[in-house]
């Protein structure tokens, strides 16, 4: 099943008992209106000023709501109703998402693997142009960063320093 913005909104209105596209700004339609944002923007491929326009919004609305999704969503009854809203959309709820987070993890290590191997099956020329252009640049940056300065003691005006 194919999801549509306004099945989205309605779902998100019935749950949470608010109407989203109404002018309220209280902290419950807003909470409802994160919700519908960050369903629409994680499962459908709209602009952002298409799925702020559903619900009567700007998209620099949908924007800072989007960034305090995951602080405002740590509470449980928020948390809850946002997994019945992906329940009722057929879409598998948040503790289930949170595994395949962990496994997308685990395939980070079979990603690495699959780079060692594939320079292992580089030729020594290849594998020196790699140095040069890539290990090289890598490795001057970071010893180019600022070591910090340890103050050794205080003389009146006179600072004396050592560098670690």
């Amino acid at each position: 099943m194919r999801l549509k913005l306004k099945q989205i909104a309605d779902v998100v209105s019935e749950v949470w008992e608010v109407d989203i596209r109404s002018k309220r700004r209280d902290s419950w339609s807003f909470l409802a209106r994160q919700c519908y944002y960050h369903i629409a923007k994680k499962y459908l491929f709209f602009t952002v000023v298409k799925l702020a326009k559903e619900v009567n919004r700007t998209h620099g609305t949908l924007i800072n709501a989007l960034n305090k999704f995951e602080r405002d969503f740590k509470e449980p009854l928020h948390s809850k109703l946002y997994d019945q809203c992906l329940s009722e959309l057929g879409i598998k709820p948040k503790t289930e998402e949170v595994h395949v987070v962990e496994k997308k993890e685990e395939s980070f290590t079979g990603v690495m693997l699959d780079v060692l191997r594939d320079l292992k099956q580089l030729s020594d020329g290849q594998l020196s142009e790699f140095h040069e252009t890539r290990l090289k640049p890598f490795k001057k940056a970071l010893e180019s960063r600022i070591k910090p300065i340890e103050v050794a003691e205080v003389c009146g005006a006179i600072i004396k320093r050592t560098k670690l």
